[in-house]
């Protein structure tokens, strides 16, 4: 289901194929490439999001920053990996097309009813979601040719001349002071980007992203089919090679054995003391091992920057709690209520 609607890439290709591509792609996700080639990116998104969000300051009436930070991530990653801005209306529809088909897989995957493939093919028709699947593969599409094109012409010119706002920071406001102090601490009240070497001075805010995603995972299962037997100590049992296994971040990052408390948000989880007493895949919100997310490091940079400035910019404020959060599982984890905040400007206040 899902290769047939991302296509063949290194999330469903076969392990052969997929090292091969995982090897080639690798080096791009570099500390050293995200720093030269992406940080520069990351920074005038960032710019752009605060600016977006500057007419929201001031308001009390709840605006949801999802719909502002989604728009802002698309874009990066078009950006950073293919080199394309998102801009136009209709390049902006990949996102409701990408957001349909994966209700779709998760309708299927769900539904008994939907397992056949005949049956299958007239829900699609019938709900209209081909168009979907079509506006997904058509923009990869538009790109490469369009990139095929910019590198034909730069080589005939070569002859002529010889590219989720934290709601932990939000519910938990003593938190988000201590984060705020801490970007002050490095960053004081100047206006100018924060730097790449800056970000990586901010501990726990780190801390705080991580402990985000513990307890909400934006993949709450992960697919692992076993290439050999594979024997589990605790029961002594034998899962035979091929079998296809079921991987929950969202049970295991919530088990009180390896978090104490762990429905509380505590940052603290993500301490280095803390860290070094688990298991390295007690907190898999990346996947983990040789499979696991290639863009874990991109995805840290570019969420540290985003927290960073707007937290300088603005004080965050909710009324939600979180128990109010209601988890709604797909492909991705979501919020059902979404996250509706106000935001005051830090000169103001």
């Amino acid at each position: 289901m899902v290769t047939k609607f991302l296509g063949e890439g290194l999330l469903t290709a076969p392990v052969d194929k997929w090292k091969i591509h995982r090897r080639l792609i690798n080096p791009l996700f570099k500390y050293e490439n995200i720093k030269e080639m992406f940080f520069p990116v990351f920074q005038e998104k960032s710019k752009l999001l605060i600016q977006n969000l500057q007419k929201e300051t001031g308001k009390t009436q709840p605006f949801d920053i999802l719909d502002y930070a989604s728009d802002i991530i698309l874009n990066t990653v078009c950006q950073t990996t293919m080199n394309y801005n998102l801009d136009s209306q209709s390049d902006m529809g990949f996102k409701v097309s990408v957001t349909k088909g994966f209700e779709l897989i998760v309708h299927r995957a769900t539904k008994i009813c939907l397992y056949p493939e005949i049956i299958y093919n007239l829900y699609i028709k019938l709900f209209d979601y081909e168009k979907y699947y079509t506006n997904v593969q058509n923009l990869p599409k538009h790109i490469i040719e369009k990139k095929k094109n910019e590198l034909v012409q730069k080589f005939k010119n070569k002859i002529k001349t010889d590219t989720d706002v934290n709601d932990g920071e939000t519910i938990y406001p003593d938190i988000q002071d201590r984060v705020y102090d801490e970007i002050y601490s490095i960053l004081g009240d100047s206006d100018e980007p924060i730097t790449f070497e800056q970000t990586t001075s901010l501990v726990y805010l780190k801390q705080v992203i991580h402990e985000t995603l513990r307890l909400f995972p934006t993949a709450p299962v992960m697919l692992r089919q076993l290439q050999d037997d594979v024997t589990i100590i605790t029961g002594n049992h034998t899962l035979p090679k091929g079998t296809i296994c079921c991987i929950t971040p969202l049970i295991t990052h919530r088990n009180p054995e390896l978090y104490p408390n762990p429905k509380s948000f505590n940052p603290d989880n993500f301490n280095a003391d803390n860290v070094a007493k688990r298991h390295k895949y007690s907190f898999i919100a990346f996947s983990g091992g040789p499979r696991n997310c290639i863009g874990m490091k991109y995805s840290l940079v570019f969420m540290t920057l985003l927290i960073s400035d707007v937290l300088r910019k603005f004080s965050v404020h909710t009324d939600m709690k979180l128990s109010d959060i209601k988890l709604k599982l797909g492909i991705t984890l979501h919020n059902t209520v979404g996250f509706p905040i106000t935001i005051q400007s830090r000169k103001q206040s």
